[in-house]
């Protein structure tokens, strides 16, 4: 997995030989809150960090920041401003430091994702510190294209140390990987 920088927003793309599909996977921090630079105005770092998501090829942001969390941080308008900047929106709240609480919803989720991955699109999830919340839906997203679930953990630990490592988020990839199988039966 590469970090690469868009105006300084560090995304973590997944390696391409680690999806099944033609897309970009990635995940970073929440757009326009990831500098520690307190004296930049707020309204333009969004506004870059969504532009500079754009420039570099990503279609598909996925939010997984709670409404209140969002309102906290200065994000409320974040999934408008997502799309004025041309962005697709897909807006998944979990709460801060926890897991998913539905695999089937993650499963909706990740199937959505993973569409846009198919067709060549590239997709970049977002929570606010860029590690638990959003490499625990990166990790269920490689589960998808048919890895491990402790080798999709491990690809997005190499990209991001503690990646998926709050209470519940391991454990929730390898359910996650066993429900994914059984609705592949199903279907």
């Amino acid at each position: 997995m590469t970090a690469e920088r868009m105006a300084d927003l560090p995304v973590a793309f997944v390696p391409q030989q680690a999806l099944a599909f033609e897309g970009r996977l990635g995940f970073c921090p929440a757009p326009g809150r990831w500098r520690a630079d307190v004296t930049l105005e707020r309204g333009r770092l969004l506004d870059d960090d969504l532009a500079s998501l754009r420039a570099f090829g990503t279609t598909t942001l996925v939010v997984l920041l709670e409404e209140e969390e969002m309102a906290r941080i200065g994000l409320a308008g974040l999934l408008e401003q997502a799309r004025r900047a041309g962005l697709e929106a897909l807006w998944f709240p979990i709460p801060d430091g926890a897991a998913p609480s539905d695999l089937e919803a993650t499963a909706r989720l990740v199937e959505r994702i993973v569409d846009r991955l198919a067709s060549g699109g590239s997709v970049v999830v977002h929570c606010h510190g860029g590690i638990g919340r959003s490499g625990t839906i990166a990790a269920c997203c490689l589960v998808a294209s048919g890895a491990e679930p402790g080798t999709a953990l491990g690809i997005v630990r190499n990209a991001r140390p503690l990646a998926a490592t709050a209470p519940g988020q391991e454990d929730f990839v390898h359910a996650f990987a066993s429900a994914w199988e059984r609705r592949g039966a199903i279907r």
